[in-house]
């Protein structure tokens, strides 16, 4: 996914405040040189493992939002597109062009391909890839 980094508010560990064409919020920049602004092709993803979210009436084209603050969260809103078989906890979520992959071994029974969901988490990382 293209983000641009708006504002490095800690430049280590590396915490940035980003937009891209889903939304805005903050990240951690998982890069090996550090965090700076500008646009930059990343990998997106949520570390923790997901024990709540909501299933939307309609699938979502995707959305990323928030972050600002200590007790904050981040609100991601997608499609689920692939659900991992039998014990395998993994769900594939669109995120615009883009899939997320979460950990979600509670809750994946709950949905089925081209469910519409939100999840609200601590902390998204992003991983810088070269195109």
């Amino acid at each position: 996914m293209r983000v641009q980094i708006t504002r490095v508010l800690e430049a280590t560990p590396g915490l940035v405040e980003f937009r891209c064409e889903l939304g805005r919020a903050v990240g951690a920049w998982m890069g090996s040189t550090a965090a700076r602004h500008g646009e930059f092709d990343v990998e997106i993803e949520v570390q923790e493992e997901i024990s709540t979210w909501t299933v939307l009436d309609a699938p979502s084209p995707g959305s990323i939002v928030g972050g600002a603050g200590d007790a904050s969260q981040i609100s991601i809103t997608g499609t689920v597109v692939d659900i991992g078989e039998a014990d395998d906890p993994v769900v594939g979520i669109r995120l615009g062009p883009d899939v997320l992959l979460i950990e979600a071994p509670d809750r994946k029974w709950e949905v089925s391909r081209g469910t519409g969901v939100l999840l609200n988490v601590h902390a998204v990382q992003l991983y810088p890839i070269d195109l």
